[in-house]
């Protein structure tokens, strides 16, 4: 089925899936949020932290509360162990409502979601057609059609970023792409691939990153960056050891994938805590006159392991 008739007939999904090689949160969750308006209903988040979920998860899904349906989003499973994936799939090849029930799965996942009855859109399949009737479904035809060429170089949560600017922009749209968008999308020297090389420790890698990006921002943005990656940074990880995946999950949307994959293990809350606490001192030294230095003070200090 098309991705426009699939769009058509939203409101006769009982099971849909999003689906790509990575997450995008920023794009799914604009496109629950779509539905959830486009359906007439209010949405629900799951999620399954312990072994008692599972009961309340199917007696969720069975449910409703004076006849009112339910839209439910699971967010990302890719975080489930193999097990949970599985059984998850089982119970929703056979679910026929009442309510709507959304979730992404990894492509590595995909295997098990094998009902005809599900609806599937691969985001990494799309056509360059499919993709705009995708981005008008979510954010309008004038924000969907305002990157031009440029669009075609984005990942889906970058859209989502440039179709916020495009939606208040207007015919400046244009001047502003020619203006900011290398300051805003940059393709190898980007937030997001610093903040990889940031977690992964690896010095050859950031470094010539941090060099050529530094300057773009000032001293107070950075403390700002670092302390938000830093404190859901801590608490993905306690909340991975508390077994509580679904919460885990709410807060990691702006860390990059390689440690929600697997630095994650390589950190302890200490040093994190530590990680924090070096950075608001930074911060009030900054707002009292200090050098920018002491932000590069800190990213060596514990991309080499020294806080």
């Amino acid at each position: 089925m098309s991705i426009t008739k699939q769009l058509s007939s939203l409101d006769t999904v009982c099971v849909g899936i999003i689906t790509a090689t990575h997450y995008s949160p920023l794009f799914c969750q604009a496109f629950i949020q779509v539905l959830e308006q486009k359906v007439g209903l209010q949405k629900t988040l799951l999620g399954l932290d312990d072994q008692l979920s599972w009961v309340s998860l199917e007696s969720s899904l069975r449910t409703t509360f004076l006849g009112q349906k339910k839209l439910c989003w699971f967010g990302s499973i890719g975080e489930y162990d193999a097990a949970t994936k599985k059984k998850l799939a089982t119970l929703l090849a056979t679910y026929q409502g009442p309510h709507h029930v959304w979730l992404f799965v990894p492509e590595k996942d995909l295997q098990l979601f094998t009902a005809e009855s599900t609806v599937m859109i691969k985001l990494d399949s799309l056509t360059t057609t499919e993709k705009v009737a995708l981005k008008q479904f979510v954010y309008g035809t004038p924000a969907a059609t305002a990157m031009g060429k440029k669009s075609t170089q984005l990942s889906w949560d970058q859209e989502h970023i440039m179709a916020g600017y495009a939606s208040v922009l207007g015919r400046n749209t244009e001047q502003f792409m020619n203006s900011w968008y290398d300051k805003i999308i940059q393709p190898d020297e980007s937030l997001f691939t610093l903040a990889q090389a940031f977690f992964a420790r690896r010095p050859d890698a950031f470094f010539p990153l941090w060099n050529a990006v530094k300057h773009e921002y000032v001293g107070v943005f950075w403390t700002s960056f670092w302390s938000d990656q830093i404190w859901r940074a801590y608490y993905v990880i306690q909340l991975r050891h508390q077994e509580k995946a679904t919460q885990a999950q709410q807060l990691s949307f702006r860390l990059p994938f390689s440690f929600l994959q697997k630095d994650w293990k390589a950190f302890s809350l200490d040093e994190l805590q530590r990680a924090h606490q070096f950075l608001y001192d930074a911060d009030c030294a900054l707002k009292n006159g200090a050098s920018e230095e002491c932000i590069d003070v800190f990213c060596t200090a514990f991309v080499l392991k020294q806080i």
